[in-house]
């Protein structure tokens, strides 16, 4: 399964009733397969207990794994569904999202495990797959993503007009506008008060991280 394009919108669109990413996929010789390799099978099962695998398309299985890495990244309210283009193995993933970059990297992770799922050629490549690491380290960059109190804050900012930047995919801080009217935030405290900044100083990473954004020597 190859992603072609991709595309994030913000708001109900002509996809979907609300945000959602929109993505077109190649998926090859997997199309319309149903086969598995059952090991295999049950251990995407047991990794994923939202998801079912019997007796479904591969290219069904998509979006129910796309969906339920979303939900293990700590997304409430996502879907997903597919739909084939009618042009060669080409098909159409539309996914809500909460967070944009979780639905991306869901997707991503998605198409490697359901290639890994079934018989292929390229076994070698497949062989060094390893899905638990990959759903591990999934989960744990999703953890480092603005929690539910943070995305209202950002939500409300895109909606007046206000630029909100990530500078750190290891960080849940947001900056808030620009120049001298800019606010940092981590959850809901702001560096209008001491103890973001006491956060920061305390964490060498953290700091080594910040400095080096500034171009400082560290």
């Amino acid at each position: 399964v190859k992603i072609l394009d991709v595309k994030i919108f913000s708001g109900p669109n002509v996809y979907a009733p609300r945000s959602a990413v929109v993505m077109t996929l190649n998926a090859g010789p997997l199309a319309s397969s149903t086969a598995t390799q059952p090991d295999r099978k049950a251990e995407i099962e047991r990794l994923l207990p939202g998801v079912a695998l019997a007796d479904v398309q591969l290219q069904g299985a998509f979006a129910h794994v796309v969906s339920e890495l979303q939900r293990m990244a700590g997304c409430v309210r996502v879907t997903a569904s597919t739909e084939e283009l009618g042009v060669g193995n080409l098909f159409l993933l539309v996914a809500d999202y909460e967070m944009a970059p979780v639905a991306i990297e869901a997707a991503r992770l998605a198409a490697a495990l359901v290639s890994w799922l079934t018989p292929s050629a390229n076994e070698d490549v497949q062989g060094q797959f390893e899905p638990g690491a990959a759903i591990r380290t999934f989960v744990e960059w999703a953890s480092f993503m603005p929690d539910q109190t943070t995305r209202a804050i950002v939500q409300e900012a895109e909606r007046r007009g206000i630029p909100c930047y990530r500078f750190d995919d290891r960080d849940r801080s947001v900056q808030l506008g620009q120049g001298v009217r800019r606010v940092g935030m981590i959850e809901t405290v702001t560096t209008r008060t001491s103890t973001l900044a006491t956060a920061i100083a305390r964490s060498k990473s953290r700091t080594r991280r910040l400095l080096a954004r500034l171009g400082l020597p560290t």
